[in-house]
């Protein structure tokens, strides 16, 4: 028979196991969102570049270009996507992923890169995120970026 004693220690092992375990579990989601941060801003990085240069006639404006950038960013797109639900979980159990925000940024500025032009600026949507944001702001919401620039 078992004592009191030795179930407690068994517990206490099965607890800091599994709370070691997630812990683990964080850090690799981090490591993940990290390296993905750090990748799309190498693709802006590298785009930004090529307009540079095509700006300063250092080279022409390529179809060709395009198409490979814009793959690039659906590419990132797709992948990154499999880590929001390991994110919100984590955070569920009440962990902070460090990055989180950035990475959640760097979505949204990826999906609105693809965005074809027609979607991106019309009119309707334009009208209700602007309606949205004040809202947003009149009920204390948001984060105040006067003064950033």
């Amino acid at each position: 028979m078992r004592s009191l004693a030795e179930r407690q220690l068994e517990l206490i092992d099965e607890q800091w196991k599994a709370n070691h375990l997630a812990a683990m579990s964080c850090r690799n989601v981090e490591d993940l969102v990290r390296l993905s941060v750090q990748t799309v801003e190498w693709i802006n990085r590298e785009e930004e570049n090529w307009r540079y240069s095509i700006l300063s006639g250092a080279t022409s404006c390529s179809e060709v270009e395009e198409r490979f950038f814009a793959a690039m960013y659906d590419r990132w797109l797709q992948l990154c996507r499999n880590f929001l639900e390991p994110i919100s979980r984590l955070e569920g159990r009440g962990f902070v992923v460090e990055m989180a925000d950035r990475f959640h940024a760097q979505i949204r500025e990826t999906e609105g890169i693809l965005t074809p032009d027609a979607q991106f600026f019309a009119a309707d949507a334009l009208v209700r995120l602007r309606d949205e944001a004040i809202d947003e702001h009149r009920r204390g919401e948001g984060e105040n970026v006067v003064g950033q620039g």
